[in-house]
């Protein structure tokens, strides 16, 4: 029997997690840092493709999912408070927004009966809008892609076509007229998430509490384990 820790899929997050530490490396290196963050933003599709295909869903999967989409989030925010200085407040806001309605997910998943944050119970029809797949995958992939834009605009102008007599930058044209429209879709999301969670939270009788509790508890003494 292959050990959980050599699931396939979850390999795939220990080479994501490799692909985003090595673009940190090299963030002041556009070209590699691209490409690297783009392997381990790119290898996301595939985890969860290889979890059904193989059976190797896990806990372990679902969280390590979890944290390297929310740590690259967190590290191309933070890289970019770096090169827009002055806009480092927001950026700095995004990151905690970003973290928190999907940590706030989590609890209110377990206190709804379920282990997945995209499956809570009660969620409001914008949440249930979201998490389907086609959705999800739309936002999150022009969403990253927007933090991507603003990286390469620090470093690259971009090419200017004329259109009518206009002179028209091909790069900030796809970033601010499109990229930016996802972008803030995909925060209005995040404060729903919020909204929605603590609604679940505050409405979960007693008996979720204790069960969430008793989750906690049982975790904590696995990892307090020698």
């Amino acid at each position: 029997m292959v050990s959980i820790f050599l699931y396939v899929p979850n390999s795939i997050g220990y080479a994501r997690c490799l692909f985003m530490v090595l673009a940190l490396a090299y963030w002041q290196d556009s070209t590699t840092f691209l490409l690297l963050y783009s392997a381990s933003f790119g290898l996301d599709a595939w985890d969860g493709y290889f979890a059904r295909l193989l059976e190797q869903s896990s806990e372990l999967g679902a969280v390590l999912d979890m944290l390297t989409d929310r740590s690259g989030s967190a590290m191309i925010l933070m890289i970019l408070a770096q090169l827009y200085k002055s806009f480092a407040p927001i950026f700095l806001v995004l990151m905690y927004l970003d973290c928190f309605s999907h940590w706030v997910q989590t609890p209110s998943g377990l206190c709804s009966g379920t282990s997945s944050d995209k499956q809570a119970g009660n969620q409001s029809p914008i949440i249930r809008f979201y998490y389907a797949r086609p959705v999800l995958t739309f936002t999150c992939l022009f969403n990253e892609l927007f933090f991507i834009m603003l990286y390469l605009l620090h470093f690259k102008e971009g090419t200017v076509v004329m259109i009518s007599g206009l002179s028209i930058n091909i790069l900030k044209l796809f970033t601010w007229g499109f990229c930016l429209v996802v972008f803030a879709a995909k925060q209005l999301v995040n404060i729903n998430q919020i909204v929605s969670a603590h609604t679940i939270l505050q409405s979960s009788p007693s008996s979720s509490w204790t069960r969430l509790k008793s989750i906690t508890t049982m975790q904590m003494t696995e990892y307090a384990k020698p």
